[in-house]
């Protein structure tokens, strides 16, 4: 069995190429449960977000997994030659990365807290889907714990630290004081939530949600202390506002210059609007930002802002690398020792199933006593045989993938099936 990880991330690819996969979420996520059940993969996990579309497995054909993935993300971007645009984790990096990537290390803004929860639903979709398995759903949880030390007990998260709050802070190019001014967020997921939370720390004048499904714009704005506004009356209200964020999942524009550009013609004050795109794929048309007095940013900005965050944190970043290697290798090495008992295991089993076939059809012609007597010499022999497999197995785990090699050989010497670590 291998462990490995298919990217296509803002890392690796164009934005534009990130939002198209990203407008496919769902479909991507069904097609990760199809690997799993066509057998390409002992477990999977789909992991998606705005700025990332990955497939974690445990496989062993992950030749054949790693191609496939790579064939169906193509063709989801409509994307020619996909290989420059991913990378592929194997093993030791895959653990590593998995890591990487739940302590901020991948994110757009480095240090990013939403990521963690991001991660956590997408454990909890494959469980609901069936395809977790034992090895992936270790590696997410001392995944998730060594996130929530690392946010805890370094800088690396300290500031803005997310995609919503690096967002409020592109509004002080426009308003030096955010006292006072109204704000409108439309959506209402995880994003949208943060960025209500950044705004009211601000101490902004309003905040009004607006949701396309009413009930969770009820539920945010009970949450923030805001209020809510109708989703079908978006054009006619945005007038009202100073600043508009919108962060929801709709595959196509919800505001275009048809719909802003007679809002900032309403507006009574000569002031300028700051609107926020913070969807991917976008929500705002990007000719909203040729309208006067519209101020637009995008991903693609909150990107370079957020570049230079990092050299800020360079130095914890450093030592949090350090920490991930460190928890990668103890993983490695779990899975090896695991993989080791388990092989001992079905070897035991393998043999046993042997000695009891042989031991019918030659007992039946002994009389009871030679018959006992030849069952216990059958069974010593096997338990002899067995002695040093085992013990050396158990010992696995020093050079893990080393090892994991090892017993994927004994395997198949012996016609074993392969199978995922088992708890």
């Amino acid at each position: 069995m291998t462990l490995l990880c298919v990217e296509l991330s803002i890392r690796t690819a164009p934005l534009e190429v990130v939002e198209r996969l990203a407008a496919q979420r769902d479909r991507l996520a069904e097609e990760a449960a199809a690997l799993h059940r066509g057998g390409l993969a002992a477990e999977c996990v789909f992991l998606g977000t705005c700025n990332r579309i990955e497939f974690h497995a445990v496989s062993n054909e992950a030749c054949t997994f790693r191609k496939r993935v790579k064939s169906l993300l193509a063709d989801t971007a409509c994307v020619s030659d996909i290989r420059a645009l991913t990378r592929v984790h194997r093993e030791t990096e895959a653990a590593q990365h998995t890591m990487r990537v739940a302590c901020g290390l991948e994110s757009m803004v480095l240090g990013e807290r939403e990521i963690l929860g991001q991660m956590r639903r997408a454990r909890e979709s494959a469980e609901q889907s069936g395809t977790l398995g034992p090895g992936l759903a270790a590696l997410l949880r001392r995944a998730n714990v060594l996130g929530r030390r690392v946010r805890h007990e370094t800088a690396v998260a300290r500031g803005n630290a997310s995609v919503a709050s690096v967002a409020v802070g592109l509004t002080a190019n426009a308003f030096e004081d955010l006292t006072g001014r109204d704000v409108l967020i439309v959506g209402a997921g995880e994003t949208a939530r943060a960025a209500a939370r950044a705004f009211r720390k601000r101490g902004v004048g309003s905040l009004t949600i607006t949701n396309r499904t009413r009930e969770h714009a009820d539920e945010l704005a009970h949450r923030v202390s805001a209020q809510v506004a109708e989703f079908d009356d978006l054009g006619e209200s945005l007038a009202e506002f100073d600043i508009v964020v919108v962060a929801t999942g709709a595959s196509a524009p919800l505001l275009t210059v048809p719909i802003v550009d007679p809002a900032i013609a309403r507006r009574e004050s000569s002031e300028p609007v700051v609107m926020l795109d913070l969807s991917m794929p976008r929500n705002i048309d990007p000719n909203v930002g040729d309208i006067e007095r519209v101020h637009l940013y995008s991903l693609e900005d909150i990107e370079q802002v957020a570049a230079e965050t990092i050299g800020r944190r360079a130095e914890d970043a450093k030592r949090i690398e350090a920490e991930i290697n460190a928890e990668a290798s103890r993983y490695m090495e779990w899975l090896a020792r695991g993989a080791g008992e388990d092989l001992a295991a079905d070897l035991r089993r393998h043999l046993e199933d042997i000695r009891r076939a042989h031991l019918s059809r030659v007992g039946g012609t002994l009389p009871p006593e030679q018959r006992d007597r030849y069952d216990q010499l059958t069974e010593s022999l096997v338990r002899s045989l067995l002695h040093d497999v085992t013990r050396n197995v158990r010992t696995l785990g020093d050079d893990s993938e080393e090892a994991q090699r090892e017993i994927e050989t004994v395997r198949r010497l012996f016609n074993l099936p392969s199978r995922s670590r088992q708890p």
